[in-house]
């Protein structure tokens, strides 16, 4: 008998999926589905890494599929769940990127689906440190920070990311020299801000690796440098429409991997979660791409 287990993140999107839990509970319960609640950050990686189940889904935003599909690639591939995301976030950009539109009480269905598609992992390791996962983006430096200061912002969705976009602007404005190491190219660039994108999009609404896709092996990034703060006021409305690829001081490249070496504190997030603060030196980063590894139901 297939065995399923729901991952349910009450303090989604700011607290407000917790108001759905009555509704899924009931759900879970008429259709033999196992629902655990997470109690604490990481929870969501704890739970998925249970190889007792054959399906697992998670509800909740991005933050919740990064810390899903981390406890997901703890176990061997010939024994990994199938994954469902219901989508329940402020950004909601991983569901967004393979173009998936069920609402989370619609996609609860998908617990039963027969048809599923193979999706790309990224992975990241910071001075040589232990990997984890990531299902969608990783930003260095000017995005992370965005990040950090989108916590203080007391507004909902994609206006939290947007104002602390332009406070950003104002505070966080480095640029450190990164030596770049990709699959057939050095380079060494001064660079604002590093993003890596397995899909397009980040921050509900910013198209900054607008051509990645989430099955091709290929992670694709964008990186900023040599631009005055005014200039990235310009560039900011591009990049919410993927139209900046072209513009003076973007640069676009693709690989299966990428070792950049920094020497410098600069935070970096992943997924939206926080790895690095910003106030601890960063020697090396270390990413590749996992093709295939996780098997979405649709």
């Amino acid at each position: 008998m297939t065995k399923r287990h729901l991952i349910f993140n009450p303090a989604s999107d700011t607290g407000r999926t917790a108001k759905k839990l009555d509704k899924v509970k009931i759900w879970c319960e008429s259709n033999d589905v196992f629902l655990s609640v997470t109690e604490s950050p990481g929870h969501a990686s704890i739970l998925a890494s249970n190889v007792d189940y054959d399906i697992v889904g998670c509800m909740g935003g991005d933050g919740t599929i990064h810390e899903t599909i981390n406890g997901l690639m703890s176990i061997s591939e010939e024994k990994r769940p199938k994954f469902v995301a219901l989508g329940s976030g402020t950004g909601n950009d991983f569901l967004y990127g393979l173009n998936l539109k069920h609402s989370w009480e619609g996609g609860l269905d998908l617990f039963f689906s027969n048809e599923s598609i193979s999706v790309d992992i990224g992975d990241i390791s910071i001075n040589n440190q232990d990997k984890i996962f990531f299902a969608n983006v990783v930003g260095i430096g000017f995005d992370a920070a965005v990040g950090i200061e989108k916590d203080n912002i007391p507004l909902p969705g994609f206006a939290k990311y947007l104002v602390a976009t332009i406070k950003t602007i104002f505070s966080k404005f480095n640029s450190p020299n990164f030596k770049i190491v990709l699959d057939d190219e050095e380079l060494s660039k001064d660079v604002l801000m590093f993003v890596i994108g397995n899909g397009p999009r980040e921050g509900g609404g910013f198209m900054t690796t607008p051509d990645s896709k989430m099955d091709d092996g290929i992670l694709e990034a964008v990186f900023i440098g040599g631009i005055s703060r005014f200039t990235m006021f310009r560039l900011l409305p591009k990049v919410m429409k993927g139209t900046h690829i072209n513009f003076p001081g973007v640069n676009l490249v693709q690989s299966k991997t990428f070792k950049l070496s920094i020497n410098y504190p600069l935070p970096i997030h992943v997924d939206g979660e926080i790895y690095a603060d910003g106030k601890t030196e960063v020697n090396t980063v270390d990413v590749g791409v996992n093709k295939g590894s996780i098997q979405l139901l649709i």
